[in-house]
């Protein structure tokens, strides 16, 4: 009995005691608004691509633009995938990189960044194509095989 009178006296009780408590309604009301937010976050990224899309799809130029963005980023990925392989190889980075796997992975993380910007760029791209080719198969159903061709 006399511990418990002597928590009750004690700050640094109450402040663990109300700071689990506030924590649990905090994560309770994170429960139900997390998925929310995190749904519209990605309702608003495929809005904002499926936008760009339609612009672009109809537009040539536009697309073999996008394309040659494409294989831009892919030789970009490639240049500095080269230059950390030689600089790993001609240098004493390989005995640091045997010894700490993290420093391994931090040092070589612009690799990974640009080869995960390639390949979303490369994914918009097919997307693009595809988009494209349901337009002119829409334009050749409605009116004619050569609508398309015709304007330009």
């Amino acid at each position: 009995m006399e511990t418990i009178f002597s928590n009750f006296q004690d700050p640094s009780w109450w402040f663990t005691g109300l700071f689990f408590v506030f924590l649990l309604y905090v994560v309770k009301k994170a429960s139900l608004y997390l998925p929310l937010i995190i749904k519209n976050f990605f309702r608003g990224r495929k809005f904002k691509r499926l936008k760009i899309l339609r612009e672009y799809r109809s537009s040539q130029a536009s697309i073999n633009y996008e394309i040659t963005k494409s294989h831009s980023y892919f030789m970009v990925f490639l240049v500095i995938f080269g230059l950390y392989l030689v600089w790993f190889t001609s240098s004493t980075m390989s005995i640091l990189i045997k010894d700490s796997p993290l420093f391994a992975l931090i040092i070589s993380s612009p690799i990974y960044i640009a080869e995960i910007i390639w390949l979303f760029k490369d994914d918009f791209c097919k997307e693009l194509v595809k988009e494209h080719n349901k337009t002119l198969k829409y334009a050749h159903k409605k009116r004619g095989p050569d609508t398309l061709t015709r304007a330009a």
